[in-house]
Parts: C-alpha cells; sequence; structure tokens
C-alpha cells in the first residue's frame, strides 16, 4: 500500500455525512441499507481521491484507468464498520482487481 497524504475533506462529505450516516444506520432491512451506502461516490469525492492516490490503486499502485474502473473501496470494510462508510480517512481509491477485505 502506497503512503497517502490526504488533502481535506471534500465539500460534499463536509455538508451530508451527518445524513448519511444518520439515515444509514437508521435503514431496516438490508434493501434500505443498500439505497444508503453509496451516497459517498460523488465526482468531487472521486476527483479528491485520484489526486490523492495519483490515479494509482492505492493497494497495488497500478495506474488505475490502465487496469479497470477506478473503485471507491473502504479501509475498513463497511460491511463490518458501517459507522465508518462516509468517513473521509477510510475512503480509498482503488482499481478492485483481486480485492477481497469485505
Amino acid at each position: 500500500m502506497i503512503r497517502l497524504t490526504r488533502p481535506s475533506k471534500p465539500a460534499t462529505l463536509v455538508r451530508n455525512t451527518s445524513k448519511w450516516k444518520r439515515n444509514l444506520l437508521l435503514a431496516k432491512t438490508d434493501a434500505e441499507k443498500e439505497k444508503h451506502k453509496k451516497k459517498y461516490d460523488q465526482p468531487e469525492v472521486r476527483t479528491a481521491l485520484e489526486t490523492m492516490c495519483n490515479s494509482k490503486c492505492a493497494y497495488c499502485e497500478s495506474k488505475i484507468k490502465h487496469i479497470a474502473t477506478p473503485q471507491i473501496e473502504h479501509y475498513r470494510p463497511s460491511s463490518k464498520w458501517l459507522h465508518k462508510t462516509f468517513a473521509w480517512e477510510n475512503l480509498l481509491l482503488a482499481c478492485g482487481k483481486g480485492l477481497t477485505l469485505e
């Protein structure tokens, strides 16, 4: 894993994290949870992660666009750490090839 210097939290996360987290934690069914889980996948967040990671996978360091569509992944899996789903410090850019963390 490459060393990353994380920039400031994107404005969309600053504005919405509390609301998104509350809605996710209050969701009763898996379908309701899935509806709320990917709210962090915003252009502003994706751009900040691409800049932070130099357009490389945070895990294997490959230039992502050469091998796969960039994915926003969680360092701490959201399946086990639901309350960290929207945490800026938990989001990374990854190629998705061979990831079996969740």
